[in-house]
């Protein structure tokens, strides 16, 4: 990875601006919505976005708190960097992630890379213009956004590809965590922030990559668990591996949705998006309009810059689900019955890990045993 990079300035956590030097003026407070209370939120991001989404049909509350949001996550998951324009345009990105998560009929990737008022290609290639991994992230990030954007809007009851897509989940474990690594965006940020931090030639092989995303993502979902539910989110470990797994004696994350939040993420309170279920749908039996097929064709057709390669396959075998347990939706998700499954393939990853990582077998990870 490369040695420990020395910043000229010390990053404080309890400090809004992450540590970021003020040399130029940062955001004021932007109100919030009244039914909180009429309270006020100060959102902190560099000015070189303060106008970004100008024009967009957004609120001005929702715009200040996705671009709060964007630069907090480039924060939190890029916390050193050495090279500014590749970090800003990396923000930029996640921008366009975020609003794809909670208002997708703003962002149709299909239509044109020019989206939300930036040239997304652009963005691409500034962050990783001349690093070998700058077709496959261009890739996956466009494959997260053309899925993410039609579960999160109205296409969604009428979407071939996101049916497809969910019906993919069910195929495995190794399946679902490729799908959760683009949709969490995990191998993506990873070479981001070594694109960031001017490490061109440094990457991970195909294994590597599996292993560092599934525990991220593992470890993601534990955390984000009951947020997970309250959005009724497709992408969640543990609504298929069984939340079993994800307790602790001696941790706690999080508390339970209410009713009150899951009708706030309907909402998009906090930039959330509830996904709420449709019928149960016959396997083999859903009938997609004319748009729909011609929509998923072309997707298809397009994969070498639409998806992450294996992407099409995987979608062109998911017409119906493979599994004669499972329940399939139309439009939402698939219930997982054969949890034995995904629970002895998370519970055999420290033993995966060590097969990729060999100096891992040196110094066994701890994994929590029965009682």
């Amino acid at each position: 990875m490369g040695t420990r990079i020395s910043l000229p300035f010390k990053t404080n956590w309890m400090d809004p601006t992450f540590g970021v030097p003020l040399r130029q003026p940062y955001a004021g407070s932007v109100p919030r919505r009244a039914s909180i209370g009429g309270s006020v939120d100060r959102w902190f991001y560099p000015s070189e976005i303060a106008n970004d989404l100008q024009g967009v049909d957004l609120p001005a509350h929702f715009i200040g708190e996705t671009l709060a949001c964007a630069w907090e996550y480039a924060r939190c998951v890029i916390p050193e960097y050495t090279n500014w324009t590749r970090y800003i345009a990396f923000t930029r990105i996640i921008v366009v992630g975020i609003v794809a998560e909670f208002r997708g009929s703003l962002v149709d990737i299909m239509a044109s890379s020019h989206v939300l008022g930036y040239d997304l290609d652009a963005l691409l290639a500034t962050v990783f213009g001349g690093t070998p991994i700058h077709e496959a992230m261009a890739r996956e990030f466009r494959a997260f956004v053309l899925i993410t954007a039609d579960k999160t809007s109205a296409r969604r009851h009428d979407s071939e590809l996101f049916h497809r897509c969910v019906n993919a989940i069910a195929a495995g474990p190794r399946t679902w965590f490729r799908l959760r690594d683009c949709d969490a965006l995990a191998r993506f940020s990873v070479g981001a922030a070594l694109a960031c931090n001017d490490h061109d030639d440094t990457w991970f092989s195909e294994p590597e990559l599996e292993v560092l995303t599934e525990l991220c993502d593992t470890m993601y979902d534990a955390v984000a668990y009951y947020k997970h539910r309250a959005k009724g989110e497709i992408n969640s470990t543990f609504a298929y591996a069984g939340a079993d797994l994800r307790a602790a004696a001696w941790l706690t994350l999080g508390n339970p949705e209410t009713e009150i939040v899951i009708d706030q993420a309907r909402q998009n309170f906090k930039l959330w998006n509830r996904v709420d279920g449709a019928a149960v749908a016959e396997q083999g039996n859903v009938a997609w309009s004319p748009a729909a097929a011609e929509r998923y064709a072309d997707a298809v057709g397009r994969s070498d810059s639409l998806m992450f390669e294996g992407l099409a396959e995987l979608l062109e075998a998911s017409e119906t689900g493979s599994c004669g347990t499972c329940q399939y939706k139309g439009s939402y998700g698939s219930e997982i019955k054969g949890q034995a499954e995904w629970q002895s393939y998370i519970q055999g990853f420290p033993a995966r890990a060590a097969e990729v990582f060999p100096s891992l077998s040196q110094q066994p990870l701890v994994v929590p045993v029965d009682e």
